[in-house]
C-alpha cells in the first residue's frame, strides 16, 4: 500500500543535510493536473526554528512551478503553531477546517 502511494502521482521530494551528511529535513510535493500537494514536511527536532522548513518549502513550490503548477494546497493540524507560522510565511492561507469522528471505544464488560 505505502508503495502504491509513493509511486501512485508524480512527486518530488527535498532534503536538507547538515555539514555531516545527516538528513535533517524533507519534504514532499505532488503534482496532478496544474496543482501541487504539499506532504510530509518534517525537520529534525535538534534542527528546528534555523529556516530549513522554510528552504525546504520554497525548493518544493518551485521545482512545482517550473512543472506547470499553478496552485497548491497542504493540511495541517490545528494546534500546529509552528506550522502555521511556516506556511503563512510561505503564501498559504486557511480556506477551510474539517476533523475526524471516532465512536466511543468499547470494552467488553469484564475488561480492564
Amino acid at each position: 500500500m505505502a508503495r502504491g502511494i509513493l509511486t501512485g502521482i508524480p512527486s518530488l521530494y527535498a532534503s536538507a543535510v547538515n555539514g555531516d551528511g545527516m538528513v535533517v529535513g524533507t519534504g514532499r510535493v505532488t503534482l496532478l493536473n496544474g496543482w501541487a500537494g504539499i506532504y510530509c514536511m518534517s525537520v529534525h527536532p535538534g534542527f528546528r526554528r534555523q529556516g530549513i522548513a522554510a528552504s525546504i518549502l520554497r525548493q518544493l513550490l518551485d521545482a512545482a512551478h517550473e512543472r506547470g503548477t499553478a496552485q497548491a494546497w497542504l493540511l495541517v493540524t490545528a494546534a500546529n503553531a509552528g506550522a502555521h507560522a511556516l506556511y503563512k510565511q510561505g503564501g498559504f492561507r486557511e480556506v477551510g477546517r474539517y476533523h475526524y469522528r471516532q465512536a466511543p471505544l468499547r470494552r467488553a464488560p469484564m475488561a480492564c
